[in-house]
């Protein structure tokens, strides 16, 4: 399904939840530092995300 072809690889999008979610609940350095490395990735497939829901309109 890959997210209604929205979200080219669902399986990333879960994993920056996880990670999101695990720093949220846990005041560790080791999982923000972690969390942190994947923020660029994750703005790029956010803007993926953006143009495919432009495109649907």
């Amino acid at each position: 399904m890959q997210g209604y072809n929205f979200i080219p690889d669902l399986e990333k999008r879960r994993k920056y939840y996880e990670k999101r979610y695990n720093t949220a609940h846990e005041y560790n350095i080791e999982k923000s530092r972690m969390l942190i490395s994947i923020i660029p990735q994750f703005i790029e497939d956010t803007d993926i995300l953006i143009a495919n829901i432009n495109r649907k309109r």
